[in-house]
C-alpha cells in the first residue's frame, strides 16, 4: 500500500498537468473564435458606415439638384468629396477598433495556451519530485545517499577502520 502512494501522487500530478494544458488549449481556441467574430463585426460595422455615408451623399446631391446647383463644380463637389472622405475614415476607424480588440483577444489566447503548457509542465515536475522523495524512483528503498555509499553505513557494512565512537 505504501508503495502505491508515490505512484498515485505522480498519476494525480499527470492528470492535473493534462487539465492545465487542456484548459490552455481550450482558452486559446475560444480566443481565436472570439477574434474571428470581432473581425467580422468590424467588417459589418464598416460596411454599415459606408452605406450611411452613401445615403448622406445621395441626400446632398438631391438637395443640390433641387436647388439647381451643379454638383460637379465648386463647393458642392468639395462637400461631396469631404463626405466621401469622412465616410471612409469612419468605416476604417470602426474596423480598426474591432481589429484591435481581435488582436488583443488573440494575444490573450496565446498567453493562456503558454500558461497552460508551462503550468502543466511545472505541475508534472513537482509531482515527479514529490514522488521521487517518497521513494518511487528508488530501487530497494532508502535515499540516494545511502545507495551511493555517501550516507550512514548499514549495519554489518565494512567501515574500513573508521569508527563513529565519540562522535555526537
Amino acid at each position: 500500500m505504501a508503495a502505491a502512494v508515490p505512484f498515485l501522487m505522480l498519476a494525480m500530478s499527470a492528470i492535473s498537468a493534462g487539465s492545465q494544458v487542456g484548459a490552455g488549449v481550450s482558452e486559446h481556441r475560444q480566443a481565436r473564435a472570439d477574434a474571428r467574430g470581432l473581425e467580422k463585426i468590424g467588417e459589418i460595422e464598416a460596411e454599415q458606415a459606408r452605406k450611411r455615408g452613401r445615403r448622406l451623399a445621395g441626400r446632398q446631391r438631391a438637395q443640390y439638384a433641387k436647388a439647381g446647383v451643379d454638383v460637379a463644380l465648386g463647393t458642392p463637389l468639395e462637400v461631396l468629396g469631404e463626405t466621401a472622405f469622412e465616410t471612409e475614415l469612419d468605416a476604417l476607424r470602426r474596423k480598426w477598433g474591432y481589429d484591435e480588440a481581435a488582436d488583443r483577444r488573440k494575444r490573450e489566447g496565446k498567453k493562456a495556451l503558454t500558461s497552460g503548457i508551462f503550468g502543466g509542465i511545472s505541475t508534472l515536475l513537482g509531482g515527479a519530485a514529490m514522488a521521487s522523495q517518497s521513494g518511487l524512483f528508488t530501487s530497494g528503498g532508502g535515499s540516494a545517499a545511502t545507495r551511493t555509499g555517501l550516507g550512514s553505513p548499514s549495519v554489518g557494512a565494512p567501515t574500513h577502520g573508521i569508527t563513529t565512537a565519540g562522535v555526537a
